[in-house]
């Protein structure tokens, strides 16, 4: 049951983007928790050894950002561990307040929980991948539902009625760009899945070429489908973003067809370090400026943004998990007019909210991630894909993090978190335990 409520929440993603309703939160949460409920109720003795060697470290990981928001809603009264702003709040409410790190508790506390939504679907996602047939359909179902996203993009532009980018919200848009963005590398990623399969079952006659040509026809249709959603609103950081999550894709895959050993491993790394070096240092100083704002501090003639403002003021603790929003009136000029309240881009949101270091343990994290994960697709006998994929998308996801906000999107980041917890739940063979 666990494995048709994950596959369903996954279909459900197009539908999450159109409605964005703050009921869905709800819904997800309960779903999930019943999910995994019936998960840990029906896993067998050896799968469940085999998930907790690969959970582990997951859940070492995931430990360190929960512990962090939960100890921003801690009433703390250290000097210069609370916020500011409780000082003030003594002052005009005329008695003691307990200061916290959070200016709003209540939206932190809030953030808490999608936290730990979103880490209970990688959970469930991993629980079911360990199951090869059901890694399949996750995979299928996660192609699909990216395919659909895109056919939404497309037809929202074709039809003229911009309803995903709205002069209002522009977030379901960027979102269902990323989502279809992670498209590309899934597609992929089914495309290779089912030429293996074919490799691997033509002697037996059990996988016949008009299968594969069927199969293969999905795929080509869904990266089709992908990639013209995001040439129709194409920035060269989205391209470049994708492209580098296919290309780490691609790697795994020359490494393992030519059977390169680790001189040759590092050939290919050194080479994709130079091209990414080189990309970086050709853009536009003050694109370079917009991205990097949560990592230094800038110097710039022009007058600060809201967010550069909001981040100046910020104390290294952050204000508390997602009271973003709640900051931007308090920074506006009196003649600025803000139509959405948001950062320009999530590492600036983990900036403001968490603090300064934040991003920078986020950003370790995701490489180490990528990284592991890297390495299991090269140790895995066949299945690599998975892994592959997985890598690819975080590479994706860490670069669209300094570009835009759309994997705070439900649909994105339902689609992400059942990616990793695909990735994670192949990354290593049932033979090595």
């Amino acid at each position: 049951m666990h494995f048709y409520l994950l596959v369903l929440l996954i279909c459900a993603t197009p539908e999450i983007l159109i409605i964005d309703s703050p009921i869905d939160d709800g819904v997800i949460t309960a779903m999930l928790a019943m999910a995994v409920a019936l998960a840990a109720r029906t896993i067998r003795p050896g799968q469940a050894d085999h998930f907790i060697a690969l959970a582990r470290p997951v859940v070492v990981v995931a430990t360190i950002p929960a512990v962090w928001i939960f100890v921003q809603i801690l009433p703390l009264d250290i000097a210069g561990i609370s916020n500011p702003i409780w000082d003030s709040a003594t002052v005009a409410i005329g008695h003691p307040v307990r200061g916290r790190i959070s200016i709003d508790p209540g939206l932190t506390l809030l953030s808490f929980v999608r936290y730990f939504t979103m880490i209970a679907l990688i959970f469930l996602s991993m629980i079911v991948s360990l199951d090869r047939q059901r890694a399949e359909w996750v995979l299928f179902a996660l192609t699909t539902a990216t395919a659909l996203t895109a056919l939404l993009l497309i037809g929202d532009d074709s039809a003229g009625v911009s309803f995903l980018f709205g002069t209002e919200h522009t977030a379901p848009g960027i979102g269902a760009l990323d989502t279809a963005a992670l498209g590309l590398i899934l597609s992929s990623a089914s495309a290779l899945r089912i030429f293996e399969r074919y490799e691997t079952q033509r002697i037996k006659g059990s996988f016949s070429v008009t299968t594969l040509a069927i199969a293969l026809t999905f795929c080509i249709f869904a990266f089709a489908a992908c990639a013209f959603a995001i040439l129709l609103h194409a920035t060269g950081y989205l391209i470049f973003a994708a492209g580098l999550g296919l290309a780490t894709l691609a790697v795994v895959v020359l490494i393992r067809r030519l059977g390169l050993g680790p001189w040759g491993c590092s050939a290919i790394g050194s080479v994709a370090i130079v091209i990414a070096i080189s990309v970086v240092a050709l853009q536009p100083a003050a694109r370079l400026t917009t991205l990097t704002l949560p990592l230094a501090p800038q110097i710039s003639d022009a007058p600060p943004s809201v967010a550069e403002r909001i981040l100046a003021a910020s104390p290294w603790t952050g204000t508390g998990a997602g009271t973003f929003a709640t900051l931007m009136p308090i920074y506006l000029d009196a003649d600025e007019v803000v139509v959405e309240y948001s950062p320009p881009n999530v590492a600036t949101k983990i900036a403001v909210e968490a603090g300064r270091p934040a991003v920078w343990i986020v950003l370790l994290i995701a490489i180490a991630a990528a990284a592991a994960l890297f390495r299991g697709a090269l140790r895995r006998g066949r299945d690599s894909y998975y892994s592959a994929a997985g890598a690819g998308c975080i590479v994706t996801l860490v670069l669209l993090a300094f570009t835009d906000l759309g994997m705070l999107q439900r649909s994105t980041s339902i689609v992400a978190s059942a990616v990793l917890g695909l990735a994670f739940g192949q990354r290593l063979s049932r033979t090595f335990e």
